[in-house]
């Protein structure tokens, strides 16, 4: 009989099968642990499309020489305040991580640090980043692009909230992401009308058919108007490669988007200390009367108000407790892969 139902799975056995299948095809240890808890941080926030849905995608690549299990991720370029960080075509959490680390460190010491990235690949769910940085009491912003149209339109902010969860805001300039359509398209789902377009340019209500054609920007003109503002962030300012060339290099298959869902792209982020313009305390008190303030808005009969991110919260406290639902297609799919790559560790 077919498994119908997902499998639920503890935090610390997911965490530890993502580091033994990304050792598996020669990433550093180090490496490996900074990806596997970008995954299970959307794991357990329910961000069901940026978690354990990536990780064939992410190994496959590797094994097959697209993305560079040994980056040598480094800094060409910096000044007091600003970054520019090369990728070398590695998993796009390595080098996230480090330029967030370093960003930080640049608005603790002043007000504030930024870090553009240049060819990198997918950096996992945005939100991360700022969680990173709201941890450190600074509001944060990320932006990352691929290559594909305009390509800046994925974007997270994040703000520190005192004793509160920080309110953090990961979005897309689209009414979804692309790895929502490969999650629906697994699940047989159809996706609401005005989402996406076919690969001839017509509305679409298949997945399948999405991901050969296009998603539609939120807002019309205004959503593909502020892409390119995000592009200028990430494709002009990184200096990175905004296409793949034909030939050469680890990160230059010009069909690596066909082939994983995945792009050559381009990040940039900042950091921002609130205690350069005002006490913290002060900042902190203020925080929580605008908060107290969206919260006691008249909803819509039988909807709560809920501020950016706190599903995402109120799910992680859940999936802590009771564990991360993987559904019986990542199941086979990554049950296959273990194999292949001879990995002991295993879901069950």
């Amino acid at each position: 009989m077919t498994q119908k139902e997902p499998r639920i799975v503890a935090p610390d056995r997911l965490r530890t099968f993502y580091c033994a299948m990304l050792e598996a095809v020669k990433v550093p240890r180090n490496d490996a642990e900074i990806v596997a808890d970008c995954l299970l941080v959307a794991d357990l926030r329910g961000v069901d499309s940026h978690g354990i849905l990536h990780l064939d995608g992410y190994v496959r690549a590797i094994r097959d020489g697209w993305i560079n299990a040994r980056p040598d991720v480094r800094l060409i370029h910096e000044t007091p305040t600003t970054a520019v960080m090369e990728s070398d075509g590695g998993l796009g959490q390595i080098a996230c991580v480090k330029a967030m680390e370093i960003s930080i460190s640049k608005a603790k010491e002043g007000t504030f640090g930024s870090v553009v990235i240049r060819n990198s690949t997918h950096s996992g769910s945005l939100a991360y980043y700022p969680l990173m940085a709201a941890e450190a009491g600074l509001i944060s912003y990320m932006v990352t692009g691929g290559v594909e149209g305009i390509g800046g339109s994925v974007f997270a902010y994040g703000i520190p909230a005192g004793r509160r969860d920080p309110i953090i805001l990961d979005s897309v300039l689209s009414h979804a992401r692309p790895s929502l359509m490969r999650t629906m398209a697994q699940r047989g789902d159809r996706i609401p009308p005005g989402w996406a377009l076919d690969s001839n340019g017509l509305p679409t209500e298949d997945p399948k058919d999405a991901l050969k054609g296009s998603l539609a920007p939120i807002g019309g003109y205004k959503g593909h108007d502020l892409s390119m503002i995000g592009a200028v962030f990430t494709g002009v300012l990184s200096g990175g490669r905004r296409r793949f060339p034909d030939t050469g290099g680890i990160t230059a298959k010009p069909n690596l988007r066909q082939a994983y869902g995945m792009t050559n792209q381009n990040h940039f982020m900042f950091a921002l200390n609130p205690g350069s313009f005002m006490p913290i305390d002060v900042f902190e008190a203020r925080i929580a009367e605008l908060i107290d303030e969206v919260k006691a808005c008249p909803p819509i009969p039988g909807v709560e108000v809920l501020l950016p991110g706190e599903p995402q919260a109120r799910t992680k406290l859940k999936r802590l407790k009771d564990g991360v639902p993987v559904s019986p297609a990542v199941w086979d799919e990554l049950s296959e892969l273990r194999k292949q790559l001879d990995v002991k560790a295993w879901l069950e």
